[in-house]
């Protein structure tokens, strides 16, 4: 039992870094929108989440009317709730307005349950995020990989050098080569992919106009459930409470919803209500109402978490009277939104 333990902890230990199947772009999204948070100068306005905040943003528009340097640090869904604070955490300054639009499932799940998806980002490129977890979240994550998918795992870092040749997309670049690399390429992008090279420097995703799916509010897992999760809200009130002690303003707000007959049902509705009601009776700073960006089906692009192109400034101008008018209460001094 000794000798399988040692043998399993050194297998485990080894496959960090194998060149598996995974979203590498997405550890350079990561790496740039950090990197445009820094460069920008003064108090900041950092929109962090979900792929429903990297989607349907225009964030020039959002600085025009808070007259403040904008960043969309929005990631993706398939990442855990303490993934997106940690970043929040370790952005966000004193005199920052903090903004959350976290689709609902964040609220009702619990963030410490792996996931197979975040689990092969963990091994392919975010071994940090594992190291840095409790030991009682990191036993989660060992238990859930199989004995099979370790197995590939280690067979695929043992054979690195000819999966990197015939998948060369699976090397990420040093940041100051993939910054150069954005800045040269950035303008000759004219079609929608999911590769960073597609994000502008304000963090925003691009060329995301027309409609490639059919979109309905049915299809919201959220709906799934019926009680948020303790452990999860609970996480997003200590990282609330931490931001505003160094200084910076925090709202939370609704995220991007298809506006149709499911989810202005009763029931859903009811959902809705429900989540804010908790939130709010946590000390959580929400704003405006949960159904502050409900968006008609045309207005979506691949998914029902995505705005399309023709939303974009919409969205952004609802977003930056909302907080501009909660900043407006709160200290009366900025230069906001009417």
């Amino acid at each position: 039992m000794a000798s399988f333990i040692a043998l399993y902890s050194a297998a485990f230990s080894y496959q960090f870094g194998a060149p598996i199947p995974s979203s590498y772009d997405l550890a350079n999204w990561l790496v740039l929108k950090e990197n445009f948070a820094n460069e920008a100068k003064g108090h900041r306005v950092l929109l962090f989440g979900d792929s429903n905040v990297l989607f349907g943003m225009d964030s020039e528009t959002i600085e025009k009317r808070l007259d403040m340097p904008v960043v969309n640090l929005g990631l993706h869904g398939g990442l855990p709730l303490d993934w997106h604070l940690d970043v929040a955490l370790r952005t966000a300054r004193s005199g920052d307005v903090v903004i959350f639009p976290f689709v609902w499932d964040y609220y009702l799940k619990d963030y410490r349950v792996p996931q197979d998806w975040i689990v092969d980002q963990i091994v392919a490129w975010g071994h940090g995020y594992f190291e840095g977890l409790s030991i009682s979240n990191k036993v989660r994550y060992i238990t859930a990989i199989s004995p099979s998918s370790l197995y590939r795992n280690v067979n695929a870092k043992f054979d690195s050098v000819e999966i990197l040749r015939q998948n060369p997309l699976r090397v990420l670049l040093p940041p100051k080569e993939a910054l150069e690399f954005l800045r040269k390429v950035s303008n000759d992008q004219t079609e929608f992919s999911y590769q960073y090279v597609n994000i502008s420097t304000h963090g925003d995703i691009r060329n995301t106009c027309g409609k490639r799916a059919s979109i309905y509010g049915s299809e919201y897992s959220a709906s799934r459930y019926s009680t948020v999760d303790p452990t999860s809200i609970a996480l997003l009130k200590q990282a609330v409470d931490t931001l505003k002690a160094r200084g910076a303003s925090v709202f939370v707000i609704a995220p991007v919803q298809v506006d149709d007959d499911a989810t202005r049902s009763e029931k859903y509705q009811s959902l809705l209500s429900y989540i804010w009601g908790e939130l709010e009776s946590r000390g959580i700073p929400v704003i405006g109402s949960p159904t502050d960006f409900f968006f008609p089906a045309s207005s979506f692009f691949d998914t029902n978490y995505h705005l399309n192109c023709s939303a974009n400034q919409d969205r952004s101008e609802r977003l930056s009277k909302l907080v501009g008018a909660a900043l407006l209460r709160s200290s009366g001094k900025r230069s906001l939104a009417e």
